[in-house]
């Protein structure tokens, strides 16, 4: 996990799924301060073959709650459970 001044990346759950790894969890925003626009959390997955697995997380930061806390998740496409070696979460500012 990898936090940034933005917001705290608070758990990371990977598990498997039909299709993939599902990669699911809750982030904070820290303070009040809005996200610029394009803003997300970004998985990745290194793979046990040396391969790098990236995908982008439906997130939406909360507005008016006072934990600012909201959950995320992703699908890791035609990734088996057993190919991953480590996954990598992180709040990237801009689209890649």
């Amino acid at each position: 996990m990898t936090s940034s001044e933005r917001v705290q990346i608070v758990s990371v759950y990977a598990t498997a799924a039909k299709r993939g790894v599902r990669v699911a969890g809750f982030a904070r925003r820290r303070g009040f301060a809005s996200s610029p626009s394009g803003s997300h959390i970004h998985v990745s997955a290194e793979l046990v073959d040396g391969r790098l697995a990236e995908v982008d997380a439906n997130w939406h930061p909360p507005v008016r709650h006072r934990t600012l806390i909201a959950p995320y998740q992703t699908l890791l496409r035609d990734v088996a459970m057993a190919e991953v070696k480590r996954v990598d979460v992180s709040y990237r500012n801009a689209r890649d």
